[in-house]
């Protein structure tokens, strides 16, 4: 099962996670994923500066988590963008590109297998019979 996105930055590709570290990173933060969720629903009502904010933070949280599955899994070393630079490297214009790639990376994080087996009656179905 793949567990990682990745989203481009400053020119490289950075493997994002979303982990039951960040789980437990964004519960600290919001109090629940529902807690994140009614977050960014309301941020048409937030001044722009903390609608961007916090969609940095869970980027700066993926991305870690991110690195950290790297260095475990693969033995490769990756050097996560902290929030700070991500504020430098990052414009008002990038948070739709950014926010696609934190959805992407929470879907895969909570992705499930599901095994179809083939139901006979349903095949003769489809054939017309």
């Amino acid at each position: 099962m793949e567990r990682l996105s990745y989203i481009e930055l400053a020119g490289r590709q950075c493997p994002l996670n979303f982990s039951l570290g960040a789980v437990e990173e964004i519960g600290r933060r919001y109090g629940s994923l529902e807690g994140m969720q009614e977050a960014f629903s309301a941020f048409d009502e937030k001044p722009i500066h903390e609608a961007l904010g916090d969609i940095l933070w869970i980027l700066a949280v993926l991305l870690r988590q991110g690195a950290e599955y790297c260095r475990v899994m693969e033995g490769r070393e990756e050097e996560p963008f902290t929030e700070e630079q991500l504020k430098c490297l990052l414009g008002a214009q990038d948070a739709g590109r950014i926010t696609e790639a934190l959805t992407e990376a929470m879907q895969l994080g909570q992705g499930r297998e599901v095994e179809v087996q083939a139901d006979p009656k349903n095949g003769e179905a489809a054939q017309g019979r």
